[in-house]
C-alpha cells in the first residue's frame, strides 16, 4: 500500500457472530492494542517509510454450523465507538477455523451500537440446577433456557432512615 493510515494511531479489535436467525452475538473478548512502532517516531526528527506498518493481519474464530457471518470489530485506542471493518461470510463447512482479514484503515465506518457493543451476556437461563465457580468463571448446569434477554433497565432509589441512639 502506498498510503498508511495506520500512522500515528493504534486499534484495538474484536469479532461478533451473526447467527442463522440474524441474531447477533456478544462482542468477543478484545484483542490487546495493536500500536504501531511509527506511533512512537517523531516525524520532524526521524524518517517514517509509510510504506512500513501500514496493515494488520486480524484472525477471528468462525464458529459453529449456526454461525453465517463474523463481523470483524475495530476502534481506535481501548475506547470509543466499535465499526465494522469486515464482515466473513461462511461458505457452509468452514465451521470451527479462523478466518483472516487485512485491516489497513481504509474502509467507510459502520458503527455497531452501543447497545450492542456493551451487552455482557445473551443467554442467561431463568433456571439452573447447579452453579459452580471453576477458574474465576461461572459454569451453570441443568440449565432451563429459550427465553427472551431481560430487560436491565431499572430505577434506583436511595432512601436514609434515621437512627436513634439508646444511652
Amino acid at each position: 500500500r502506498k498510503v498508511n493510515k495506520m500512522l500515528g494511531k493504534s486499534f484495538q479489535f474484536a469479532s461478533q457472530f451473526v447467527y442463522k436467525d440474524n441474531e447477533i452475538s456478544t462482542v468477543s473478548p478484545l484483542s490487546s492494542i495493536v500500536i504501531p512502532p511509527s506511533l512512537f517516531l517523531n516525524s520532524e526528527q526521524v524518517f517514517v517509510d509509510e510504506s512500513a506498518y501500514n496493515y494488520v493481519t486480524i484472525s477471528a474464530d468462525t464458529g459453529s454450523s449456526e454461525v453465517k457471518e463474523v463481523r470483524f470489530l475495530a476502534r481506535e485506542g481501548n475506547n470509543g465507538s466499535w465499526f465494522i471493518i469486515s464482515e466473513y461470510e461462511k461458505t457452509g463447512t468452514d465451521h470451527n477455523t479462523d478466518a483472516f482479514i487485512v485491516f489497513a484503515n481504509d474502509v467507510v465506518r459502520k458503527y455497531v451500537t452501543d447497545e450492542q457493543s456493551s451487552t455482557f451476556y445473551s443467554d442467561v437461563p431463568l433456571l439452573a440446577r447447579d452453579v459452580k465457580a471453576v477458574a474465576n468463571r461461572l459454569v451453570l448446569a441443568g440449565v432451563k433456557k429459550g427465553y427472551d434477554v431481560p430487560d436491565a433497565n431499572f430505577d434506583v432509589y436511595l432512601a436514609y432512615e434515621a437512627v436513634s441512639s439508646s444511652t
